[in-house]
């Protein structure tokens, strides 16, 4: 969850600002220090409320297939 946060832009301190930890958190759990073992419910429920907050990358990749049809239209 959190790498595909940043990979959408996200900073490792925006993040935890978000989830209500610190930057180091989200470090070990990107890195997989923390996850081998339960994370707290509350940050993983954080995780969850901004990763649906990102466009949804299906939707976006079927409209750039169709762009090219339509533009020919």
């Amino acid at each position: 969850m959190v790498l595909r946060l940043l990979g959408a832009g996200r900073t490792q301190r925006a993040i935890a600002d978000r989830i209500g930890c610190s930057q180091p958190t989200v470090s070990d759990i990107a890195s997989g220090k923390i996850g081998k073992k339960r994370p707290a419910y509350s940050l993983v429920k954080g995780l969850e409320a901004m990763l649906a907050e990102l466009p949804d990358e299906s939707a976006a990749a079927q409209s750039d297939a169709r762009a090219p049809h339509e533009a020919g239209a």
